[in-house]
């Protein structure tokens, strides 16, 4: 908003005020807020498959550390740098996800469950009101 105000020579408060009052403004400031967070959101689809990727495969990286000691100036003066090369393994939780995601014939959630069976219930209808009273003293009793 800021660089487009900036462009067209118009303050950001003229700009939300056009927003206000002209449809035709508006219904543009929508379609390009719309097209700002599709790009976002495919963004972020990319980093996060990038990084489930990581997770799955494992990977490595360089640690590094610095050691120093205090100058005359109040600065740090760096004496040591030492760089680790470490190696973070697969993610058995993103493994398991990636598998049950994209494969589910052969990676299926196991916990289905089949309950087959027969119920059978008392007609109650044919009882009298003292038995059925009877029967709740004792079902009340349990």
């Amino acid at each position: 908003i800021e660089s487009c105000c900036t462009k067209h020579g118009i303050s950001k408060r003229t700009f939300y005020y056009w927003v206000e009052e002209f449809t035709e403004i508006a219904q543009l400031f929508r379609k390009a807020q719309e097209k700002v967070q599709e790009l976002h959101r495919g963004s972020l689809i990319v980093k996060a498959l990038t990084s489930l990727e990581k997770l799955v495969e494992g990977y490595e990286y360089i640690e590094t550390s610095e050691e120093g000691i205090p100058s005359q100036d109040g600065k740090v003066l760096i004496t040591k740098v030492t760089r680790k090369k470490k190696y973070n393994p697969p993610n058995v939780a993103a493994v398991i996800f990636v598998l049950t995601n994209l494969d589910p014939e052969n990676w299926k959630d196991i916990r289905k469950i089949d309950i087959k069976g027969k119920l059978e219930l008392d007609d109650l209808s044919k009882l009298s009101n003292e038995d059925l009273e009877e029967r709740i003293r004792l079902l009340s009793n349990k």
